[in-house]
């Protein structure tokens, strides 16, 4: 997609009153032959004593299929005008939904009252939402981008000009500039539209804007212009690698300060005296194993008491 355009979130709405403090889970896929599995979800922790409206904001291009997840046993709890907004907006009716684990599930004048005696309950979407996010086109930001593609291009042919007419520079030399320029722009002839990277787990710099809500300047542009190109620019993977690789193969022992290069690819953390935990050289003395002890504790009676799992590695 190009910069000047953007994509909102889709958005799926509803009110919900109940008895309690619940947490609700929204997974979602955006693939309609795809499953829908943990990973790809959203997550709110709602007081439902008070009547409340839930938003939940997706950041992808397309919704296929939709789960909802009510934890902590709700009893009497009451959900109505479900709704997903992107490109249209549409109202999900409630006797669409497949219960799972759900003890009592009723519908009455378009509310549906939930109840269930297990940890947790889920309410899938039975059909298929094929739902688009909504494209907003930045105007400003295309005359920008225009303008200065038409002045970048001007400055070069005009440049090419004056060495060749002017200057009398050969051939060669003017092929070099121009393969030159060309070569700069090449990071720049594809760009990654994806949210989220698998390799690196982690959501990628959004594209920046050039002013902000109230009208004023975006004083911080260029550096988040900086991190988003950076995070998208053509083949970034095998340029990070092959960067890697030529740097050990210069210089074996220098690497990364950070990290210490084994053999057959392994990659051994210098911080924290990593080096000599790996080893066994540094052990944990029993003060420090009780007060690690007596830390964990404290998170597992928290997650006991609020009905959380607690997963050490």
């Amino acid at each position: 997609m190009n910069v000047y355009l953007t994509r909102e979130v889709i958005r799926v709405s509803f009110d919900v009153e109940g008895m309690q403090r619940l947490e609700f889970h929204l997974f979602y896929t955006q693939n309609a032959k795809k499953k829908i599995e943990k990973g790809k979800e959203v997550f709110q922790e709602i007081d439902t004593e008070k009547q409340s409206k839930v938003i939940f904001e997706l950041p992808i291009k397309h919704l296929s299929k939709l789960r909802l997840y009510v934890g902590a046993k709700p009893k009497n709890l009451r959900i109505w005008n479900l709704a997903v907004c992107g490109s249209e907006c549409i109202n999900i009716n409630l006797a669409n939904l497949e219960p799972l684990n759900i003890t009592d599930y009723k519908i009455n004048d378009g509310v549906a009252l939930i109840t269930t005696d297990s940890r947790s309950g889920s309410l899938t979407v039975i059909d298929d939402l094929n739902i688009s996010s909504r494209i907003k086109i930045d105007l400003l930001l295309l005359v920008v981008l225009s303008v200065l593609s038409y002045w970048g291009i001007y400055k070069l042919v005009y440049y090419i000009g004056w060495l060749k007419i002017i200057q009398k520079y050969s051939r060669m030399d003017i092929v070099f500039i121009v393969v030159f320029s060309i070569i700069l722009l090449i990071p720049a002839m594809y760009i990654d539209n994806s949210e989220i990277s698998k390799k690196e787990n982690r959501m990628l710099t959004v594209f920046p804007h050039m002013f902000d809500k109230v009208g004023g300047i975006n004083l911080n542009f260029g550096k988040e212009f900086n991190s988003w190109f950076s995070d998208r620019f053509f083949m970034r993977y095998a340029v990070i690698k092959n960067f890697d690789k030529l740097k050990i193969r210069i210089n074996p022992n220098q690497g990364n300060n950070a990290v210490l290069t084994g053999l057959d690819g392994w990659y051994f953390l210098k911080a924290d005296n990593g080096i000599e935990n790996f080893r066994n050289v540094q052990m944990y003395s029993e003060d420090e194993l009780i007060v690690i002890t007596n830390y964990l504790q404290r998170i597992k009676s928290w997650c006991d008491k609020h009905h959380k799992f607690v997963f050490i590695l």
